[in-house]
């Protein structure tokens, strides 16, 4: 596809977001929360909760800002490398579309994502047991 997956607003949009995304003040935030989040996983767990993890797309350049690398490198230190949570969505990441602030998906993609994470979801807990 020699298309953009998104048009020149969007761009222009998603260009404005760079400099919050980029921004480091968040770092100290995100292994905040993210501890925060492994005490209510754990907690939660412990209940016989079960906890899947997944990770929204962005546009492939606010994928590649701080924030997102920082949130996966956050997760990954608290969680572990090998964490069985994350779950392996399969969807047609080229074919993704976003809305004009470059997170959140457009109807069609966000159909197509859903199915994906439903039919993950169906996986897991079909080989679980």
């Amino acid at each position: 596809m020699s298309v953009l997956p998104f048009s020149s607003e969007v761009q222009q949009d998603i260009g404005t977001a760079l400099g919050e995304w980029n921004n480091p003040s968040y770092d100290v935030t995100l292994l905040k929360d993210a501890k925060t989040l492994s005490a209510l996983v754990k907690k939660l767990e412990d209940q016989g909760v079960t906890i899947c993890f997944f990770e929204m797309p962005y546009t492939p350049i606010l994928s590649q800002t701080r924030y997102a690398t920082t949130v996966r490198k956050v997760l990954e230190q608290v969680f572990g490398l090998n964490n069985n949570r994350w779950l392996n969505l399969e969807y047609p990441v080229d074919e993704m579309r976003w809305t004009g602030d470059g997170v959140h998906l457009d109807e069609r993609s966000a159909l197509i994502f859903a199915s994906a994470l439903d039919e993950a979801i169906g996986k897991k807990f079909t080989t679980a047991r």
